[in-house]
């Protein structure tokens, strides 16, 4: 598998749209601290897969501390026209990429790093938001005017 840094742009965009919804460490990070926290998920997972010579050539040359910068930078920008789909596919596509890391599956809602536990919480809180979502039954029970169809391959066993 490969894995590279996600842009400044995604990073911040995950960071300000999980800020104060993502418990770490038993408290909510605020976006300053999240995009400084999923920065530094992505590029451990890089690092730890290719070193960091090649983290920093996919950084332009510069270490942990800009991109970490970078991405705090642009999570002050909040884009509003980006839906829950949205974010759930970008969340998917950053935990890809930072899957990498030694760390990546031991983290839970104690940690005080970002892991798979923090973006797969983000994920279900999403998709509570989308459309449909409320009014969507929580138990299923047939209605005598459902239109069904027989399975003939459950009936011929």
């Amino acid at each position: 598998m490969s894995a590279y840094l996600c842009s400044p742009d995604h990073i911040g965009q995950l960071a300000s749209a999980m800020s104060c919804h993502i418990p770490v460490g038993n408290k909510n990070i605020f976006w300053k601290e999240m995009a400084k926290l999923l920065a530094n998920a992505n590029w451990v997972s890089i690092e730890e897969k290719y070193g960091e010579t090649e983290a920093k050539w996919m950084n332009d040359g510069y270490g942990v501390e800009v991109f970490e910068a970078k991405c705090v930078e642009k999570a002050l920008i909040t884009d509003t026209s980006l839906k829950p789909i949205d974010l759930i596919k970008m969340a998917k596509a950053f935990s890809y990429q930072a899957c990498e890391s030694s760390y990546w599956d031991a983290a839970n809602y104690e940690s005080d790093y970002v892991g798979k536990w923090h973006i797969d919480y983000f994920i279900h809180n999403m998709i509570t938001q989308l459309p449909g979502w409320d009014d969507a039954p929580w138990e299923y029970e047939a209605k005598a005017d459902a239109p069904v169809v027989s399975n003939l391959v459950k009936l011929v066993g």
